[in-house]
Parts: C-alpha cells; sequence; structure tokens
C-alpha cells in the first residue's frame, strides 16, 4: 500500500486514512461525518475502537447511521427535522 495515489484506495480503505488524518494533528476538536459508512463490520469495529481510545481531552463531533456502534458513550446527540437558521 506504500506510495499509493488516495484516489486509487478503496472507499472503506479512505475512511480508514480519513479517520487517521482528522487524529494525527492532535486537534482539540475533531468533525467526523459518517467515519464507518462504506466499512464492513469488522473494520468499522476497529475505527470505533480507534475514536474512542484517542478521544480523551477532545471534543469529538460525529453523525452515523450505526448508532448500535455507539455503545455506551456519552457523545450520543439526535435530531429530526433539524432545521438551522
Amino acid at each position: 500500500m506504500k506510495d499509493e495515489l488516495v484516489g486509487t484506495l478503496s472507499g472503506g480503505m479512505q475512511r480508514r486514512l480519513s479517520v487517521a488524518l482528522a487524529f494525527i494533528g492532535n486537534s482539540k476538536v475533531i468533525i467526523l461525518d459518517e467515519p464507518t459508512s462504506s466499512i464492513d463490520p469488522h473494520g468499522r469495529r476497529v475505527i470505533w475502537d480507534v475514536i474512542l481510545k484517542y478521544r480523551s481531552g477532545r471534543t469529538i463531533l460525529l453523525c452515523t447511521h450505526h448508532l448500535d456502534t455507539l455503545g455506551n458513550n456519552n457523545f450520543l446527540f439526535t435530531a429530526q427535522n433539524l432545521k438551522i437558521a
């Protein structure tokens, strides 16, 4: 995989790379939009484990359709018919 262009990676590998890049900069606020979209169940679990491992000292805003993988964490917010003025 070394020296490959991002565009040549599968969708799942691009998602994994995006999550990794979000944490590399040691940002205090990380925004993740569907970080496990197009990922198989095992890969989804790996990504959630990374998010949980490195969340300390950060605010993580994310949206997901896979609420079952959030588990018993305190970063759950749901909204329906949300309108932004």
